[in-house]
């Protein structure tokens, strides 16, 4: 008889733990849903301000080869470091 009793109360367990785990399955599909729209996001933007780098870039290239031209080495160099930004995928 206690085994009959270890199963239904095993059994019992087990169903009460189903039902918790569906009660919570919605709210980690929100969760991952909402995950997925903020990357998304992020994404756009790294790519928006990736492109404004690249033209704030090009247009100091210019003024910076002349300086250079003139001597002037006291302005800022492009090493190309900004360009290497990593994009998350």
């Amino acid at each position: 008889m206690s085994a009959a009793i270890h199963e239904a109360s095993e059994r019992e367990y087990l169903l009460e733990r189903l039902r918790s785990l569906r009660a919570i399955l919605p709210l980690l599909a929100e969760e991952l849903a909402g995950a997925r729209r903020q990357n998304a996001q992020l994404q756009l933007e790294n790519g928006r301000l990736l492109e404004q780098m690249r033209e704030l870039n090009r247009q100091r290239a210019p003024q910076s080869r002349a300086d250079l031209e003139h001597g002037d080495r006291t302005g800022p160099r492009r090493t190309g470091a900004t360009d290497s930004l990593l994009l998350v995928r």
